[in-house]
């Protein structure tokens, strides 16, 4: 129930990490006899259909894994995940810092850990002003930014129908997103769309913010189930950019770049 909540919430890293660590410790247990995992494995898969952070650190969990010293292999494997989750963190966070002018105006049109992070590593360092809409779960959760950080970012919360005005204010607009298609579309919370077509007719740009672990190149945008009440799809001409750790890259340039960094994915 509380990685239920964690995804809910737009959490993905936190619930991709607490997924994989309790399959980790199951492997452990399993002495060798990896049906229980492997039943496991295929339960998650199958409901968890739109945290692609945590399908694809499953992927690369069992990928290419031999016969012989399991148990060894499992534990490389799980520290090479965390360690890969930490690093694209601060990588992602570098990015966004380059990207932002000094004193400039960010809305943050969807929630995510990621993020939020990345949000709160740069304030650490710089001045800015951060829009909100009333519903982003970061009103909430601002007050547990360190202190430094609460005091060089200048908070502006409006209601959730005040996109123009949001837009407006806004030097750019930063977009989570829990899963890339095949051709660079995202998937981020409802209402994403909307300021991210409203922000092209305004001239801001929109980046996206995700782990390039997000990335599915074998589910297209239109193929895509989407929970109209709680998710909208961002097509790529609405995107400026994604910033991943590996650089910001228009949507169709994002895709070839992680076929370079990531090829296991395309498998």
């Amino acid at each position: 129930m509380e990685q239920e909540k964690l995804l809910e919430r737009g959490d993905h890293r936190l619930h991709a990490k607490a997924t994989l660590d309790a399959l980790y410790e199951l492997f452990l247990s399993s002495e060798g006899n990896l049906s229980g995992v492997l039943a496991t494995r295929e339960a998650i898969l199958n409901s968890t259909h739109k945290n692609m952070l945590l399908k694809n650190s499953i992927k690369y969990f069992f990928h290419d894994l031999k016969k012989g010293n399991l148990k060894q292999q499992a534990k490389t494997k799980h520290l090479d995940i965390l360690k890969y989750y930490h690093e694209a963190h601060k990588k992602i966070s570098d990015h966004l810092e380059k990207k932002l002018r000094k004193n400039s105006s960010l809305f943050l049109a969807s929630y995510s850990d990621i993020v939020a992070d990345a949000i709160k590593e740069i304030a650490q360092k710089n001045k800015f002003t951060l829009l909100l809409l009333e519903t982003n779960p970061l009103n909430k959760l601002k007050n547990q930014f360190p202190e430094k950080a609460k005091n060089n970012i200048t908070f502006i919360t409006l209601p959730d129908l005040a996109i123009s005005a949001a837009l407006a204010r806004s030097d750019y607009v930063l977009i989570s997103s829990s899963l890339i298609t095949s051709e660079g579309s995202v998937l981020s919370t409802v209402g994403a769309g909307v300021v991210a077509r409203t922000a092209k007719e305004h001239h801001v740009p929109v980046y996206v913010c995700a782990n390039s672990w997000s990335h599915n190149p074998g589910q297209g945008a239109n193929s895509l189930y989407i929970n109209e009440l709680k998710e909208e799809i961002v097509p790529p001409n609405h995107i400026q950019g994604i910033i991943c750790e590996f650089g910001i890259f228009k949507p169709e340039l994002f895709v070839k770049e992680n076929y370079y960094h990531n090829p296991w994915l395309f498998g």
